[in-house]
């Protein structure tokens, strides 16, 4: 079984194309962070607020 530091080598392989057009767009490593932040907090908030609701679980694959 693989463990996650076997699979790192090929998460960074593939997210390195991303980085580098965020990188020319000027957007720092920080404000990706900053954005996921937000991003989670809205997915939390979509949950609590509509709790039986299943259109909020589906969002969290894209945050």
């Amino acid at each position: 079984m693989e463990s996650s530091h076997d699979l790192k080598p090929a998460i960074e392989e593939r997210l390195r194309p991303v980085a580098r057009r965020l990188a020319a767009l000027g957007i720092s490593a920080g404000e990706v962070r900053l954005a996921g932040l937000v991003l989670s907090g809205v997915g939390g908030v979509l949950i609590l607020v509509a709790p039986g609701a299943p259109w909020p679980l589906v969002l969290l694959p894209v945050f």
